[in-house]
C-alpha cells in the first residue's frame, strides 16, 4: 500500500492512530506524539526492520486516527482501543499488561507509596498511568533517598496499637 494515500490527512499533533487491512478490520492500535510522523516511519526504509512490522506493513490499507490533547490522553485511549478491538498485532495488551500507577494508601493508620498495575476500590490514591514502570520505580527510589515523604516502602501490615508479631529467625 502506498502511505501516500492517508499520511497527507494526519495531524502533526497526538493521538492514536488505527491500521485496517482490505477488509476493514482493526490490525494495529498505536499513539503517537507526532501521528504524521509516527506512522510515515512505518513506510521508512530502514535497515533492520522489526519482523512485527515486516509482516504489519503489506497488510496496512487505511490508517484512522483520533487526536488527543495531550500524549497521556492518546496513552490512555490507545490502551481502552487495544482491549475493545484486540487487533492482531497489539501482542503487549492480550496478555492484560496495564500501565503501571502509583498508590498511596491513605487508609491505613502508616500509609505507604508503592507501584501497582491494578487499580482497586479500596480507599487508596491511585496516581497515572504511566507509560514507563522503571521511571516511575526510579522517580520513588529518589525520593525516598532524599527523605522527601516520610511514607514507608515496605510492604508490613503495620497497625497502630497492635504490636508486628516476632518472627524468630531459624538458624
Amino acid at each position: 500500500m502506498n502511505e501516500s494515500s492517508f499520511l497527507p490527512n494526519l495531524p502533526h499533533s497526538p493521538g492514536v492512530y488505527l491500521m485496517r487491512d482490505a477488509t476493514s478490520a482493526i490490525i494495529y492500535i498505536g499513539k503517537a506524539i507526532d501521528l504524521k510522523k509516527r506512522v510515515a516511519s512505518y513506510f521508512l526504509n530502514s535497515k533492520r526492520p522489526d519482523s512485527k512490522i515486516q509482516a504489519l506493513v503489506p497488510n496496512i490499507r487505511h490508517v484512522d486516527y483520533v487526536a488527543c490533547a495531550s500524549e497521556r490522553e492518546a496513552l490512555v485511549l490507545e490502551r481502552k482501543l487495544i482491549f475493545e478491538h484486540q487487533p492482531t498485532f497489539n501482542v503487549m495488551w492480550k496478555d492484560d499488561k496495564s500501565y503501571p500507577y502509583v498508590t498511596l494508601t491513605i487508609q491505613e493508620d502508616f500509609p505507604r507509596l508503592f507501584v501497582t498495575r491494578i487499580k482497586k476500590r479500596d480507599g487508596a490514591l491511585y496516581f497515572g498511568p504511566y507509560p514507563s514502570v522503571r521511571g516511575v520505580r526510579q522517580l520513588l527510589r529518589w525520593a525516598w533517598r532524599k527523605r522527601l515523604f516520610p511514607l514507608r516502602p515496605c510492604d508490613l501490615e503495620i497497625v497502630e496499637g497492635k504490636p508486628y508479631p516476632y518472627e524468630k529467625v531459624k538458624s
